[in-house]
């Protein structure tokens, strides 16, 4: 009977240690485990924090480009339209050169007559 005891003891030692979970590991390992759970819980909130203003940045730069695109096309239009009225006033310019041109010689046609 004695045998079956100890057998029976041996048992229940076993599914106590089994059992018990953390509190046979080292209180060392505890302590180092919570400071690296942590420093985890603290490198995720960073990561968290750097993660919204990136976003923030992201979304200023989106603002931007939009912004820059249409002033871009605003200048585009701008520089078509001053591209149109400088090829106008050539135009002009060379019209009223021919034509002042006519004029000096009629004038000098009829200066000689």
């Amino acid at each position: 009977m004695r045998g079956s005891r100890r057998v029976g003891g041996w048992i229940f030692a076993t599914i106590v240690l089994a059992t018990s979970g953390c509190s046979f590991v080292p209180r060392g390992e505890l302590l180092e485990s919570r400071k690296r759970i942590s420093a985890l819980q603290s490198e995720v909130a960073q990561l968290r924090d750097s993660n919204a203003r990136l976003s923030s940045n992201r979304a200023d730069l989106n603002d931007r480009a939009s912004d820059d695109a249409r002033r871009i096309a605003e200048l585009e239009d701008s520089t078509s339209r001053l591209e149109r009225e400088l090829a106008a006033a050539r135009d002009d310019r060379e019209q009223t050169a021919r034509a002042f041109d006519r004029f000096k010689r009629r004038l000098q046609s009829a200066a000689l007559r």
